[in-house]
């Protein structure tokens, strides 16, 4: 109960950064929408979704496999084994991305002569965030592993309201454009580096300082499971933004604007419950033997997925004053779009768990296949529901690949360890979940009735 406990507290810290981050980001889209418009900020989302390609250079996917590795390594009292583990990959981390930063700003000109296109301004921001992003992920991987949410959470929270006012004040006082509003973005990561940088816990300074490390583990992980890691994260990272790509082939870059803009709203949604899998990666790791970790973060879960229900039935059923509000009563027409994706935010809080388990089991193989098979289903599927119902079939999409990927998972866990996953735990509730739950009613509501 006191694991469970934990997990909600430092849940709800999460999420309540969680909301006034999404609450300032919902700002700054609204400001950007209202600048470059409909095609401008299609535009916009195409623009990010480049640099989102290019960014899983970054450390290839390896950051999550550090934080489950390193965090159970200095549960175990290995520090040495953790040592060498964060500072390859530190090391790693750097070489990539400086090579990979180097690389796309040294050919910047011949990509925009290729493109046809006097982009050459914007890849080389692009280049530029490449790198500032690498050094973003070293610090935020640091306070995941030590699970400094605190930090975590005023960093997520500095980083977006610094990105808003230099947004606001680029766009309304130099120009709007895509480029200057990539050029906000870089000024707002340089600044936020210059203030975290010195904010990293004093247990991964221990581990940056350990002398002798055995820098050899990061390369034997990335030989083992971390290959596989790798393959997961490309193939997600491509995934997440060719459904754009394929929206623009057949539907135009208005379009694909407009669909940024319904997503922008479920991300908003969809945010309230994200912190769990930060959570889960290092608590999977703490809380004893597989059996044990698994039921806990289930049941948190679960309890999640109930709690969501309310608020999803109520913006289905009324959809309209939210999509007015936000991008305006003539996209009305598009509320059938809103409706089918706010199913996939069931989905996405049912597979919180499913990632920090594989992990845990060092089971990325397993993941990394149905990644690509996931990827696959997107690829046949996106453009035939797209091709014949339009956004509408996007949105269908976007919900039904997450579904078979979740279903995939819950598969291979039940055939691999048979003892720690069905659907049945995930989400329906047991004896054990109805006596915890009037447990904390009681002591809630007794509470309120002593003051």
């Amino acid at each position: 109960m006191g694991n469970l406990r934990k997990i909600f507290e430092d849940t709800a810290l999460l999420s309540t950064g969680n909301i006034a981050v999404s609450g300032i980001n919902f700002v700054t889209f609204l400001v950007m929408w209202n600048a470059l418009g409909s095609f401008g900020f299609g535009m916009y989302t195409l623009a990010l979704s480049v640099l989102s390609f290019a960014t899983f250079f970054l450390d290839a996917g390896f950051s999550k496999v550090i934080v489950s590795d390193v965090s159970k390594e200095i549960s175990k009292k290995n520090d040495s084994k953790a040592a060498g583990l964060f500072q390859g990959y530190t090391l790693g981390v750097m070489l990539i991305t400086t090579i990979g930063a180097l690389i796309t700003f040294g050919f910047s000109g011949l990509i925009a002569e290729y493109l046809k296109n006097d982009i050459t301004g914007l890849i080389r921001l692009i280049a530029g965030l490449i790198f500032l992003n690498g050094l973003k992920n070293i610090i935020l991987t640091s306070f995941e592993i030590t699970s400094k949410f605190k930090k975590y959470t005023f960093f997520k929270f500095f980083e977006a309201t610094i990105k808003l006012i230099l947004i606001f004040g680029i766009l309304t006082y130099i120009g709007t454009s895509v480029e200057n509003a990539l050029l906000a973005i870089f000024v707002a990561d340089f600044f936020l580096i210059l203030l975290f940088i010195f904010q990293i816990p004093k247990k991964i300074i221990e581990l940056i300082k350990t002398k002798n490390a055995e820098k050899k583990l990061f390369i034997t992980m990335v030989k083992k499971h971390g290959k596989w890691a790798a393959l997961l994260s490309q193939t997600r990272s491509f995934e997440s933004n060719i459904l754009f790509w394929i929206v623009e082939f057949f539907l135009g870059v208005n379009a694909v604007g407009i669909f940024a803009g319904l997503i922008k709203i479920q991300t908003l949604i969809i945010r309230l419950f994200e912190p769990l899998e930060t959570i889960f990666y290092p608590a999977i790791s703490k809380f004893g033997e597989i059996k044990n970790s698994t039921t806990i973060i289930f049941k948190a879960t679960k309890f999640t997925f109930y709690l969501s229900i309310p608020l999803i039935l109520i913006l289905m059923i009324f959809p309209e004053p939210i999509i007015t509000f936000i991008l305006g009563k003539e996209l009305l027409i598009y509320k059938d779009v809103f409706r089918i994706m706010l199913l996939t935010v069931f989905v996405v809080i049912l597979n919180t768990p499913m990632k920090p388990i594989f992990f845990n089991l060092k089971e990325q193989k397993t993941l990394a296949i149905i990644s690509v098979i996931y990827l696959s289903i997107t690829l046949v599927t996106a453009p035939l529901f797209i091709t014949t119902m339009g956004l509408i079939g996007a949105a269908t999409s976007r919900v039904l690949s997450p579904l078979a990927d979740l279903t995939m998972k819950i598969f291979s866990l039940k055939k691999k360890k048979k003892e720690i996953c069905s659907i049945k735990e995930l989400v329906l509730l047991n004896k054990e979940d109805i006596r915890l739950i009037k447990k904390n009613l009681f002591s809630f509501f007794g509470n309120k009735l002593k003051r």
